[in-house]
């Protein structure tokens, strides 16, 4: 194989399918990046036989055809320190790669190209199409409730469902649940998938912010596949029954607060500076009739804080780990949020404050715990 690229596409397309590269496999061939050359161009893939990342073919000037399997870490390294401008790239019969331009020269030795695991056979029919930016943003406003707790399998991912016309995304680490919802097209067919945690994390960095991109997902029993301009990323989907989550939200309350969210979340970051150990050290959570008291007591210090509410309904006092609730109302886009209590022990659902489904979060006070 012998190619010529430039450095700034060589560097996006490594940076594209390194994600997809395992950092502890017992198989060198699973740390590497395929280069494959032929007559569509260029195109690089990565897979750790759990999720792969296949670039569209990109343009290059392909003196021979061929592939070569690369140290992801390596190659990714030598690219960026080649000075800018055009990168040959050539490996012979014994996979030694040349890797070169007018001012350097780097051998490393690959592995055969045939020898690197094919990503999995996938019939792409149907499909679900939703904007990239707006994927992007459910990711962002659910991901950090995913469940690291590998005893519980089905929780270390999150559920993509498409159902009656929406696409929710909803995770739960069994303190919290985090939903999030999008409108589809019409037409659009109903389907779900449990999509591991890692997945989602990596696609996040690699989807286009961009206005008007779209992605297009598709499911079967056993994988998921995000295809977008420029990439496709095919995953294995969790096996199991997800929580049935809708039950949790229950929209019947004894106190409804309205909030500042801005106001309120800087609240919560000055409690976590004294409550540093947010089990050990919960913040107490005081409404009363037109104020929201936030304190702790902990070995580091005292905290008493209060920010303006309306309040409607009964006064309380509740316990939370003050992250949970830092999260959520960090995940909300709206001004004003609503936060809605029942008992003491009673989990707390927060929303935007015009009561909209679009996202909702639930969190268990520490009380109701054990």
């Amino acid at each position: 194989m012998h190619i010529v690229c430039s450095k700034q596409i060589l560097t996006d397309n490594i940076n594209v399918v390194s994600k997809a590269v395992s950092g502890r496999s017992t198989m060198q061939i699973h740390e590497c990046i395929l280069v494959t050359a032929g007559d569509d161009g260029v195109r690089m893939t990565a897979n750790d036989m759990e999720m792969g990342i296949e670039t569209d073919y990109f343009k290059a000037n392909i003196i021979r055809s061929g592939s070569i399997a690369l140290e992801a870490k390596l190659f990714l390294d030598i690219i960026r320190k080649m000075p800018d401008g055009d990168i040959n790239i050539e490996a012979d019969s014994n996979n030694v790669t040349v890797i070169k331009n007018k001012q350097a020269e780097l051998k490393i030795l690959g592995l055969p190209g045939d020898e690197f695991p094919r990503m999995p056979e996938f019939e792409k029919s149907g499909g679900i199409k939703v904007d990239s930016l707006k994927f992007k943003n459910m990711i962002r406003q659910t991901s950090f409730s995913i469940s690291t707790d590998n005893s519980k399998p089905v929780f270390t991912g999150g559920l993509i469902e498409a159902k009656n016309g929406y696409l929710n995304m909803v995770t739960v680490d069994g303190f919290r649940i985090s939903f999030r919802r999008s409108e589809l097209p019409d037409g659009s067919d109903e389907a779900k998938a449990i999509v591991p945690g890692r997945t989602l994390n990596e696609i996040n960095k690699i989807l286009s912010s961009d206005e008007g991109d779209e992605l297009t997902i598709y499911f079967t029993d056993r994988h998921i596949l995000f295809e977008q301009k420029g990439f496709t990323l095919l995953s294995r989907v969790i096996e199991g029954d997800f929580l049935h989550y809708e039950q949790n939200f229950n929209t019947d309350y004894l106190s409804l607060v309205i909030a500042d969210r801005e106001e309120l979340g800087l609240s919560l970051e000055r409690a976590m500076l004294i409550a540093r150990d947010s089990v050990k050290n919960p913040v107490e959570i005081k409404l009363e009739k037109d104020v929201l008291i936030i304190s702790s007591n902990t070995e580091t210090g005292t905290v008493r804080d209060e920010i303006p509410i309306d309040l409607t309904g009964d006064e309380l006092s509740i316990q939370f780990n003050p992250r949970y609730l830092f999260d959520a109302v960090k995940a909300i886009d709206e001004d004003r949020i609503s936060l809605l209590f029942n008992t003491n022990i009673s989990p707390c659902v927060i929303r935007g404050a015009d009561g909209g489904p679009d996202y909702k979060y639930m969190i268990l006070p520490l009380r109701s715990w054990n």
